[in-house]
């Protein structure tokens, strides 16, 4: 009887154990996820490429980024040839789980596109171009808040965007476009926030030799540093950067995170898109 007592009173502790957890956040029910399904686009890949492989570089840098962002609990799943799942367990939102995974984060570099002369090429929003000289650009935001971005201001009162084009980073084997572009990479990312927010990026020693030549032969022009196509920088290059990084500033905190987290862990194989978003737990 005095056993059948105890297995009873166990019983019931455990039960009432598991609801105090619920209610307070501590068990699987009371803590939120967000899930997301990501469908890879291979179109760009030659057909012989071997996608499973592909799919498993993918889901490895999606759990890289989740945990760079702070993500103690991620789970990654294939859901088939060419999906995976990601669940969050965490404080993130739907926003900032959408764009953490779902953007490739692809960093690259531009120049200004320069005439015989020398003189920067710029357009205005009309689509005339003119040029400048390289002291002729500012770095006054066009909208009070904005992020600080290079502008073209002519000496006839035209005003315009820089013509970039991609730098040369094929080591000096040829011009660019006629080379083989040997990526600039990323050896990790960190926010700066003892002032405005700034992402810190730091390249592996190699990128950083290529990085340093290429800027040895901008100084004075302003550098485009892009992700995905946006750019979101273009500071002016004083003297070669010799220390192997960069830095990013102008963003808000939430987006300097994700980037800082996207970078860290490394550009996304194939582009991703976003079939479905949900958030559970709540």
């Amino acid at each position: 009887m005095t056993g059948r007592l105890s297995s009873a009173i166990a019983v019931l502790v455990a039960a009432s154990l598991s609801l105090a957890l619920s209610a307070c956040g501590g068990g699987d029910g009371g803590v939120p996820s967000v899930r997301l399904v990501l469908e890879a686009d291979f179109s760009e890949l030659p057909a012989e490429v071997d996608r499973g492989a592909i799919m498993t570089i993918l889901e490895d840098v999606l759990e890289r980024r989740a945990t760079e962002f702070g993500v103690d609990d991620v789970r990654v799943e294939r859901e088939d040839t060419g999906r995976a799942s990601v669940t969050m367990r965490g404080s993130i939102s739907e926003e900032d789980a959408r764009q953490l995974l779902g953007q490739k984060a692809r960093l690259e570099f531009s120049q200004p596109t320069l005439d015989q002369d020398g003189r920067v090429l710029c357009e205005a929003p009309n689509g005339a171009q003119f040029t400048v000289s390289a002291g002729d650009i500012t770095y006054v935001p066009e909208v009070p808040g904005e992020r600080v971005l290079p502008r073209c201001a002519g000496s006839e009162g035209q005003s315009g965007a820089i013509v970039w084009i991609p730098v040369d980073t094929s080591g000096g084997q040829g011009p660019a476009g006629d080379a083989p572009q040997i990526p600039i990479q990323p050896l990790r990312a960190t926010v700066e926030r003892s002032g405005a927010p700034v992402v810190i990026v730091a390249f592996f020693p190699e990128s950083g030799a290529r990085f340093q030549k290429i800027t040895a032969g901008m100084v004075g022009l302003p550098l485009g540093i892009l992700v995905d196509g946006e750019l979101l920088a273009g500071p002016r290059v004083e003297e070669p950067v010799t220390n192997s990084r960069v830095v990013i500033g102008g963003l808000s905190l939430p987006r300097a995170i994700i980037l800082a987290a996207q970078l860290s862990a490394g550009e996304l194989p194939v582009p991703v898109s976003v079939i479905s978003l949900e958030r559970t737990g709540e």
